[in-house]
């Protein structure tokens, strides 16, 4: 009945939703702030590191911030969840710092560190799904460091998307094969290779937007998308 020190991560969800479900970002924005507001009234370290990432993973790359500015509060939200037991939560704050550092221009020699110490961490959590997400970006990033024989293919030693899916539960398989499409449309795209990007798109512009509701990626999906079509376009 009322506010109360669960108020916070209601606020955050339901800011989730408007942003990543509804489109209503600066609503969701708002949602947000309030949910932050609220963890500086009630003290409830339980939920602090998911409240956390949730704004800071999900909502604040729709808002005013960059990714830059969200890898101190998602390092934090992680820092906060070990505090109390809370790996789960922990975990997710771990995951938005390397992957916020690797889209905002962070070294890859740097975001390749951690990633492999995600990997350590989740494997040691026993969180399958989390690691079966991590090792399609290490490969990513193994890629444009020239460690593996076609740059376009992910695989290597983190990963073999062609046997990937067959590792991931039935009811994430969608999941995990549309993050593939994601990573490989990228790759695709830094090495020129403008018609597997178009080919890539095609097969995933309607289905990666239900699959990865919210995430600020899929702008990059429809940038690169764009681009390798102007590209093509100059070609004919």
């Amino acid at each position: 009945h009322g506010l109360s020190h669960s108020s916070a991560l209601a606020f955050a969800m339901y800011g989730f939703v408007e942003s990543a479900i509804m489109g209503n970002f600066q609503e969701g924005y708002r949602f947000g702030k309030l949910a932050l507001s609220f963890l500086e009234k009630f003290e409830n370290k339980e939920i602090h590191s998911q409240v956390v990432w949730l704004f800071w993973g999900f909502i604040a790359p729709w808002g005013e911030q960059s990714l830059i500015d969200t890898l101190e509060h998602v390092k934090y939200s992680y820092k906060l969840g070990m505090e109390v037991g809370d790996q789960t939560n922990a975990l997710a704050g771990f995951l938005f710092s390397a992957l916020n550092g690797f889209f905002s221009g962070q070294s890859l020699a740097l975001t390749l560190g951690e990633m492999d110490s995600f990997v350590q961490r989740a494997v040691s959590f026993g969180d399958e799904l989390s690691t079966h997400i991590m090792v399609i970006y290490q490969q990513c990033v193994l890629n444009l460091m020239g460690r593996s024989d076609n740059p376009v293919v992910l695989q290597g030693t983190a990963m073999n998307e062609d046997d990937h899916l067959e590792k991931v539960a039935p009811d994430k398989v969608e999941f995990i094969s549309n993050i593939m499409s994601f990573i490989r449309l990228i790759l695709a795209h830094t090495f020129c290779d403008y018609k597997v990007v178009i080919e890539i798109a095609n097969k995933s512009r309607v289905t990666v937007a239900k699959a990865l509701p919210g995430f600020f990626g899929l702008v990059l999906h429809v940038f690169f998308d764009g681009l390798a079509a102007c590209a093509l376009a100059r070609e004919s």
